[in-house]
């Protein structure tokens, strides 16, 4: 029994062995792929090559670590459909999905140090997310207000704010999810257009939409399962300043990879957006921040950038933008008419307009207009102090980043949205009182609707501006801030 009880101890002792050489081999070979990967990120992540598969191939993602793996994994299976939708839409959604490739390839360089390295200081994180925040700005950038595919192109300018969760603490799946919400805003009514038409081009604009919620979903849930309370930095890891001076000490090879690179940053809004980005992630407070700002600073460079400049420079460019202004024209492209770029134009009068045509009245400013005819739809985009009259709208009208506009219904609309405005004034008719309102964004919006009878007086009706939340029953229930005396 003796014999016995010796031999299942030596054989104990033997299988322990064995699992610590294991482990010991795993150890070094985890080791040997991180010093391959600290060695492979002096390049700065070959641009041209994007976010295609060749990750695994090289061995990123193994040596990478797990959040990285899960990201590439996130890119394979989810961006790479959206890019295949966004060529089929057209060339401006597919140049816009370019873009968002970049500041997805930008986050995962990110997420590669974040692997490598201890948490950074607050000072240190502008330099780190420049390149992310530089192709967000480009992405949102590319939507253009006039472009057929408007809505589409929207929805991503919208969602790609999401990328943003890696400065939020210690909460970022909200704000992957909120920023998701404000894009399925023009998203949905994208599906709400094109759900039950027939042909390529109806499908491929569901799929595009579609491929890009799938990227936002997914993305929170990466989020959830890897960074829960903010990024996961190496608290062993090396710091960040000396992980650069060891890519600084292997840039010899690189060089000429530097050129092709630095003709992205010479444009003139990657700077401004990585400045803006780099304020905001200056500290926890986002969103206080955000708050502070005043109406009198938005001249003002942002603190922090340098001006090479005489202060003078900024006064002469922003008095040089009316002269550089493009002359006015009210003119039928197609089915739409376009009223642009009118400066205190009294009355500018639409009588020949047909059922089918759309209005698009964009950058006017003291400006009076008259649409005389049912028309398909008007919009007022980038407009100040300009007023509408119309008779009727068949699928709606929409005001976006207008100030001081007023717009007045003589007969019946379906749908009225509000995005961005301020100072915005309706005055609907008793056909038009039915008509669904949808506002985002926007603020001192007063409706104005008719009396029951023609003696009657009209009446003036503010819509909130200010919620409150409270968590009842395991959900949150919204209302109304009431002011009382």
């Amino acid at each position: 029994e003796k014999y016995k009880g010796s031999t299942a101890v030596s054989g104990r002792l033997e299988a322990m062995d064995a699992s610590f050489s294991q482990l010991l081999a795993r150890l070094e070979t985890v080791t040997a792929r991180l010093e391959s990967v600290e060695a492979s990120t002096g390049g700065g992540g070959g641009g041209s090559v994007g976010l295609a598969g060749a990750r695994a191939s090289a061995g990123g993602a193994g040596g990478d670590g797990p959040s990285v793996a899960a990201f590439d994994a996130l890119v394979q299976a989810y961006m790479l459909p959206f890019r295949a939708a966004a060529a089929k839409v057209g060339p401006d959604a597919q140049k816009q999905a370019a873009h968002v490739a970049a500041a997805f390839d930008a986050q995962r360089r990110f997420l590669v140090l974040a692997a490598a390295c201890s948490k950074p200081s607050a000072e240190e994180m502008p330099m780190l997310l420049q390149e992310t925040s530089k192709a967000i700005g480009e992405t949102q950038a590319a939507v253009d207000r006039r472009a057929a595919d408007f809505n589409c192109l929207n929805a991503v300018g919208e969602g790609i704010a999401a990328l943003g969760w890696v400065v939020v603490d210690p909460t970022p799946v909200p704000h992957i999810e909120e920023m998701k919400n404000a894009s399925d805003f023009y998203g949905t009514k994208v599906l709400m257009q094109y759900k039950n038409e027939p042909g390529d081009a109806a499908a491929a604009r569901v799929e595009f939409v579609n491929a890009w919620k799938a990227v936002l979903a997914n993305l929170a849930a990466y989020v959830k399962d890897n960074h829960r309370t903010g990024v996961s930095w190496n608290a062993r890891g090396v710091p960040v300043a000396q992980h650069s001076a060891k890519k600084s000490t292997s840039a010899p090879p690189p060089p000429p990879p530097p050129p092709p690179a630095a003709a992205p940053t010479t444009t003139g809004t990657g700077g401004g957006m990585a400045s803006v980005f780099s304020q905001l992630n200056s500290g926890t407070g986002v969103t206080s921040g955000l708050r502070h700002v005043k109406k009198g600073d938005l001249a003002a460079p942002p603190a922090g950038v340098a001006v090479a400049k005489a202060p003078a420079a900024p006064a002469r460019s922003s008095a040089s933008a009316p002269a550089a202004s493009k002359p006015p024209r009210t003119v039928l492209e197609g089915k739409k008419w376009a009223v642009e770029y009118h400066v205190n134009e009294p009355a500018i009068v639409l009588e020949q307009v047909r059922l089918q045509e759309t209005v698009y009245v964009y950058k006017c400013e003291g400006t009076a207009v008259e649409v005389s005819a049912k028309v398909n739809q008007i919009t007022l985009d980038s407009c100040k102090k300009t007023s509408l009259v119309f008779v009727s709208a068949m699928s709606g009208i929409e005001l976006v980043n207008c100030q001081g506009c007023k717009v007045h219904v003589k007969g019946s609309v379906a749908t009225i949205t509000v995005d961005k405005c301020d100072g915005t004034q309706l005055i609907l008719s008793r056909e038009a009182m039915g008509a669904n309102i949808i506002s985002a964004k926007s603020s001192e919006l007063n409706i104005i609707v008719s009396g029951a009878t023609d003696e009657d007086e009209y009446k003036e009706h503010a819509i909130a501006e200010q919620f409150v939340s409270k968590y009842v029953n395991g959900k949150f229930v919204t209302t109304v801030v009431e002011h009382t005396a």
